[in-house]
């Protein structure tokens, strides 16, 4: 009998149970990715590689790299796990993580040999969600909500596919949908990474459902992998304090002053002394621009406002190494200064 590319994901997972002498099956939303193989050890290097990625940290995407190349190596027609390696080496780059890799020295864009690869032996869920990823850059939501549509009509049990989904929604101002989107995605992987808490606290605070939203970023911002300050060394700045910033937002929102305190203490353990990362308006203005044209941003820094940040890293009342001098800048409805937790250091 010939062996087609494209092999029935159930038989595929049966078969692999039986190969690994009792090893537990695979559940429906990891079969969603494991894409065009018929090559069982290209699949198990997929599988694991793409396990480690969605860990979002520079150890499990070293281990990622690792084992999607394997999974090419193995199956050099293998179009998802392509695609994975594409989005490997991108957020690797996004995350300033390249120099740590090894990856400093790769020609080109990263990702973009192997979404060419991808591209021939696809089309394959990941690769329309690394499009959907692109298009969004561009601001062009809705070729890329179609993107994140097409991968989760290939992968309906992916979870990655309604994050991806959900990502193009929020950017394109609709955070309702955003929001539901997530909560497939919650569903679909009960043991989500932190992150989804990040994508649906922000969709709620753009639906001004702020307790909500401070609870979900709360909970980010205390088990996000990259909450230490060695780890925001490592990564690009914004991604330390892409829950802090509109969690501080939040409890401006609220008038909740005291936990408003504490998370902007929490925002410049994070920055370390680099003004770039200060907890300033124009900072965060920054950060942020790229929302502007869905009126997020205004949303972002009137609660910023309320809370209490300086406009600027300029503003007498801010020590970056010291936290808020006393008796001007930050000082809340409360009037107690905010202190950094390294002050004393």
């Amino acid at each position: 009998m010939s062996r087609t590319r494209t092999i029935s994901l159930t038989v595929a997972m049966s078969v692999t149970a039986i190969a690994l002498a009792g090893a537990c099956a695979t559940d429906d939303r990891q079969r969603d990715t494991l894409g065009d193989t018929d090559n069982l050890e290209a699949f198990e290097a997929f599988r694991s590689g793409w396990q480690h990625f969605r860990r979002f940290t520079v150890e499990d995407t070293s281990d990622a790299i690792v084992d999607l190349n394997r999974a090419v190596a193995l199956d050099p027609k293998y179009g998802n796990a392509y695609a994975a390696l594409a989005f490997t080496y991108l957020w690797a780059k996004r995350f300033g993580w390249s120099g740590a890799l090894g990856l400093s020295g790769r020609p080109g864009e990263a990702g973009q040999e192997e979404i060419v690869l991808a591209k021939e032996h696809g089309p394959t869920p990941l690769l329309y969600q690394f499009d959907s990823w692109w298009y969004a850059d561009q601001h062009d939501y809705e070729s890329a909500s179609a993107d994140a549509r097409r991968a989760i009509a290939l992968a309906p049990n992916d979870p990655e596919g309604f994050i991806t989904l959900a990502h193009a929604l929020l950017h394109g101002g609709r955070p309702a949908a955003a929001a539901e989107a997530v909560e497939t995605a919650m569903r679909l992987d009960p043991d989500y990474p932190s992150r989804y808490r990040y994508w649906l606290g922000f969709a709620k605070f753009h639906l001004e459902e702020f307790d909500e939203a401070a609870t979900l970023l709360a909970e980010d911002v205390e088990r996000n992998p990259h909450g230490t300050a060695e780890g925001c060394y490592s990564i690009f700045f914004f991604q330390c304090l892409s829950s802090i910033i509109p969690l501080v937002a939040a409890y401006g929102h609220l008038g909740r002053d005291e936990d408003a305190r504490t998370a902007i203490a929490a925002w410049l353990k994070r920055a370390e002394g680099r003004s770039e990362m200060a907890p300033t308006l124009s900072r965060a203005r920054l950060h942020w621009d790229h929302f502007r044209h869905s009126g997020y941003l205004e949303r972002l820094l009137e609660g910023l406002r309320k809370a209490g940040l300086p406009p600027t890293d300029k503003d007498p009342s801010i020590d970056m190494t010291r936290g808020f001098a006393a008796g001007s800048g930050y000082q809340g409805t409360t009037g107690a200064p905010v202190k950094s937790p390294n002050a004393d250091l």
